[in-house]
């Protein structure tokens, strides 16, 4: 019985498709958004480079609370999957902070080379730069570290 209606459905689908239906009216593309997170784009004083960072907040802000943080790299391919992890399965009391870079996926991939990359690497290809981990570091603890601080109470200890 469930056989015979898949292939009436897949009959008057194909029959729609040949008899050329007009396909759905579709929107214009939006900017998807992870519940609970908001996204800061900031031009880095140390490097002069551009950063984005997506920062989920705990569901409910208590101002009393110090707040466990949790920060990762890589923002550009985990920041939904950190806002749902965080929000859903490490529990509702932490925050957490992706950090990558604006525009696309071409761009993440160099930047991520020279940020992650300790010393400069004189067998990389010409147009990879490398070695930026020292200016990085000092990013995260300088830059980012003290802008998340400014907007929670968070725990020095987690």
């Amino acid at each position: 019985m469930q056989s015979s209606r898949i292939a009436v459905l897949c009959s008057l689908g194909l029959v729609s498709f040949l008899l050329g239906a007009e396909p759905a009216d579709f929107s214009e593309p939006a900017p998807a958004t992870i519940p609970f997170t908001q996204t800061y784009d900031f031009t880095s004083k140390i490097n002069g480079a551009a950063y984005r960072i997506w920062i989920t907040s705990p569901t409910k802000i208590d101002p009393v609370v110090a707040y466990p943080v949790l920060y990762v790299i890589d923002g550009n391919e985990l920041a939904g999957t950190l806002g749902y992890v965080t929000t859903k399965l490490a529990g509702p009391d932490i925050v957490s902070v992706s950090i990558g870079y604006p525009g696309g996926l071409d761009e993440w991939r160099v930047r991520r080379i020279l940020d992650l990359t300790p010393s400069s690497d004189p067998s990389a290809p010409a147009n990879v730069k490398t070695g930026g981990a020292d200016a990085f570091i000092r990013i995260l603890n300088e830059e980012i570290r003290p802008f998340v601080a400014s907007r929670f109470k968070l725990d020095p200890d987690r």
